[in-house]
């Protein structure tokens, strides 16, 4: 929260048809909080893990407990005690998230379990999945012991590289990295859509920063990446992506759009076995938007997340109906809350 010192902030956001309600935020970190991630357990019930700039950057999460629109923070609990950068967490069960971060200093990938009993979190033995420094991570999970996870592999020549991680326990056994195409990719966001099919959307800065999409198939530690779906029409950066599973054959991803002044975009993509193709793109937000993050309340209906630069940078949020914004996108087809709070 850039109000309050850059603390750690939670809030809830309800949702009826189109409208939003905002819970009153709670900070569950008092102290200036950096490369957070947070995932839901339950539906009462989430984990954030984050970097805390206040105990010497080390590698941080909390359990977020919730009741109506109150959040209950427990105690934050250190992971690893040591600078932990972009660290990305992903549900395996209500109780057990895999966090990935980078290693400060050796800049090694790191992956660890983390266990969850009330609002204690127990942290496994670390992993390093990629002796090599990393950068632009995301992690996903395809089942309750499986996750797959991207990145940026910079002891190879930054090439865009995914790994398997299998889960027994707390106990992590990593697959071979696997180059997904040979040349830098950055602003990356990934959704499961099977056991064995996931979907990225990213930047790809090997084609002069479209945006980009493809599907990624996964069979035991193999993973297969099918051709790239460039989506975007502009050849200006595609930045702040995110993407979220609607269907096992369809997708919503947003993104601020570089050639149409920055503007918040929304694409829905289709899938046939690996092949994506686009359905449509539409503006949900006419002003520069930054770090969208979006998520699915059903096969439907979206609820996508800002900083609204053009109105003060404030935390913005916007309901998509995924059936009516295709023909109709106005001001009526969504409502934001516009908030310091938020």
């Amino acid at each position: 929260d850039d109000s309050n010192s850059n603390y750690g902030a939670a809030c809830i956001l309800n949702v009826s048809g189109s409208a939003i309600t905002a819970g009153t935020p709670v900070f569950f970190e008092s102290a200036t909080t950096t490369d957070f991630s947070v995932v839901a357990l339950s539906s009462t019930k989430a984990i954030v893990t984050y970097r805390d700039n206040g105990n010497s950057n080390f590698g941080t999460g909390c359990i977020l407990d919730v009741s109506g629109s109150t959040i209950t923070a427990g105690t934050p609990s250190v992971f690893n005690n040591a600078r932990s950068d972009e660290n990305r967490v992903a549900k395996l069960t209500d109780t057990k998230a895999i966090v990935i971060h980078s290693g400060y200093g050796i800049n090694f990938g790191y992956a660890q379990i983390l266990d969850v009993s009330g609002t204690t979190i127990t942290a496994g033995t670390a992993l390093a999945f990629e002796a090599s420094r990393i950068l632009t991570i995301t992690v996903v999970s395809l089942t309750s012991t499986k996750a797959l996870v991207t990145y940026t592999d910079l002891g190879n020549t930054s090439y865009a590289t995914a790994c398997i991680l299998d889960v027994s326990g707390s106990t992590i056994t990593a697959g071979t990295p696997s180059a997904l195409q040979s040349s830098e990719i950055s602003n990356v966001s990934l959704a499961s859509l099977s056991s064995t099919k996931s979907i990225m959307i990213y930047n790809d800065k090997g084609n002069s920063y479209r945006g980009t999409t493809r599907i990624l198939d996964v069979s035991g530690t193999t993973i297969t990446p099918a051709t790239a779906l460039v989506f975007d029409s502009a050849t200006d950066t595609v930045a702040d992506t995110s993407i979220a599973m609607l269907t096992s054959t369809r997708a919503v991803g947003v993104y601020k759009d570089s050639g149409n002044s920055q503007y918040g975009t929304a694409a829905i993509f289709n899938v046939s076995g690996s092949t994506v193709t686009l359905d449509y793109e539409a503006v949900f937000e006419s002003g520069i938007t930054i770090n969208p993050s979006v998520i699915a309340l059903d096969s439907t209906k979206v609820i996508v997340s800002y900083s609204d630069n053009s109105n003060s940078n404030y935390g913005t949020a916007v309901v998509l109906d995924i059936q009516t914004v295709a023909t109709n996108l106005t001001s009526t087809n969504f409502v934001g809350i516009t908030s310091k709070a938020i």
